[in-house]
């Protein structure tokens, strides 16, 4: 593989990595920040109680983070519904594991550091102005994970769409 040819390989693949991270993990934030809409439709002051930015001032849910929202939503449906989270709390748990990959791969240098080991990368960050920590993978490894984030976020996005209280509102484009 000429230089050439790897710069567009590590651009192909760095793109498609980051990209089906960011699309799934939108997709479940999508679907959790309307169960939350749903959880605490008539209960809007114990939401504001959980978003308050400071003791008078108010957080949008829009500002959230996903960790944050996962935290929101969890808490509503184990105090609200019960049976339901129990039911499905295994699958309902894996979106954080998507949450923190997401983060890894938004938030991370990838690099390819071997043309003639195009499966070997290393994602990167910086711990404090004198160290940078890379930790080795495999895009074979990530490419496996990221198809079983596919089936679980699938599945997670099948069961919120079965909450009870879940309406999906109309997209303004349909």
């Amino acid at each position: 593989m000429t230089d050439v040819e790897f710069g567009r390989y590590k651009l192909k693949e760095e793109i498609n990595i980051r990209g089906l991270h960011v699309i799934m993990a939108v997709d479940a934030e999508f679907m959790i920040t309307i169960v939350i809409h749903c959880i605490y439709d008539d209960k809007r002051d114990e939401l504001n109680s959980l978003i308050k930015k400071t003791k008078t001032e108010f957080k949008g849910l829009h500002e959230f983070s996903f960790e944050e929202k996962i935290e929101v939503c969890w808490t509503g449906l184990n105090k609200y519904y019960q049976s339901f989270f129990n039911e499905h709390k295994e699958i309902l748990n894996k979106i954080d594991l998507l949450r923190e990959d997401r983060n890894d791969f938004a938030h991370k240098k990838i690099d390819f550091p071997d043309k003639n080991n195009p499966d070997e990368i290393l994602l990167s960050e910086v711990v404090n102005k004198h160290k940078i920590r890379a930790v080795k993978d495999s895009l074979s490894g990530i490419r496996e994970r990221l198809y079983n984030h596919y089936l679980e976020t699938q599945r997670i996005l099948k069961i919120l769409e079965l909450f009870p209280q879940v309406i999906i509102p109309k997209h303004p484009h349909q």
